[in-house]
C-alpha cells in the first residue's frame, strides 16, 4: 500500500518493507515490535527516515482507529 508517497509492503507480523530514497529499488525492513530498521543509517545512528515514516503511519492508524498500531506479540 502507499502512505504519503511511500510504498510500504507488509511482509509478516510486525515487519514492513519500505523503499530506499537513496537507492531506488532497494528496500529496508522495519520491525514495528523492536522499532528497528535494516538500513545503514539506522545501524549507524539508531534512527532513520524509514522508521520515522513507519512511526508516522502507526500514529495515523492509531488516530483513525482509536487503537495502537503496534503489532501484538502473541
Amino acid at each position: 500500500f502507499r502512505f504519503r508517497n511511500e510504498q510500504i509492503t507488509v511482509i509478516g507480523r510486525g515487519h514492513l518493507l519500505i523503499e530506499s530514497w537513496t537507492y531506488p529499488g532497494e528496500y529496508h525492513t522495519v520491525d514495528t515490535e523492536d522499532m528497528t530498521c535494516s538500513c545503514r543509517g539506522f545501524n549507524c545512528r539508531k534512527k532513520c527516515r524509514h522508521l520515522d515514516k513507519i512511526k508516522e503511519l502507526l500514529k495515523y492508524m492509531e488516530d483513525i482507529n482509536g487503537t495502537s498500531g503496534k503489532a501484538d506479540s502473541q
